[in-house]
């Protein structure tokens, strides 16, 4: 009375072939764009790689010219400026004081300062020099305290130099050399230092 098993239905059978043939068509597909995507993320960190290696490249060559320009100032008898460079604040110090005591010069003696025809407006002014109408000593005067801002301007960007910054040694560097180009028409004076030039 045993009813015998027999052979199964083609159709679930069929349809499970098929099923598991879909599942792996798609499991092949995610694994493709899978691959695709690991390789574009690949490339990505390829280039980000190369772009950092870039600045990192171009940061130690402004690290190494630095620390070269450190190295020959102290040669000089300088330093670099900023904390913890050899001489912390000698070498700029010294050359603020000296572009000062030029445009302390300078803009006493504007008075001497007179174009081509000169009209003359009356007797002697201050310091026994003639008052004259011409605008020259006006212009000087005006022109020596634009520099002087200016170098105060510098001075006050290589004191509050941070090193924490990232751009720290190029804003140091550059006000450093902005004072150095400002010293640099008094080069022939007697206290100008070599060190000095930018």
């Amino acid at each position: 009375m045993g009813t015998s098993a027999g052979p199964p239905e083609p159709a679930p059978v069929i349809e499970r072939a098929e099923a598991t043939r879909l599942w792996g068509r798609e499991v092949k597909d995610r694994a493709r764009r899978m691959r695709i995507r690991a390789l574009e993320l690949r490339q990505r960190s390829e280039q980000m790689r190369s772009a950092t290696a870039g600045s990192l490249s171009r940061c130690r060559q402004v690290n190494a010219a630095f620390r070269t320009a450190r190295a020959a100032a102290s040669a000089h008898g300088g330093g670099a400026p900023g904390r913890g460079c050899g001489a912390p604040a000698a070498q700029w110090a010294a050359l603020v004081a000296f572009v000062h005591a030029r445009l302390d010069e300078e803009a006493t003696a504007a008075d001497l300062h007179h174009e081509a025809p000169c009209p003359t407006l009356g007797g002697p002014g201050r310091d026994g020099v003639t008052v004259c109408g011409c605008r020259a000593p006006a212009h000087v005067r005006y022109d020596v305290s634009v520099r002087r801002g200016i170098v105060r301007d510098i001075e006050r960007a290589l004191r509050a130099a941070d090193h924490s910054t990232p751009n720290w040694p190029y804003s140091e560097l550059s006000a450093l050399v902005r004072l150095k180009t400002s010293a640099l028409p008094h080069e022939l004076h007697k206290q100008w230092r070599e060190a000095w030039r930018p």
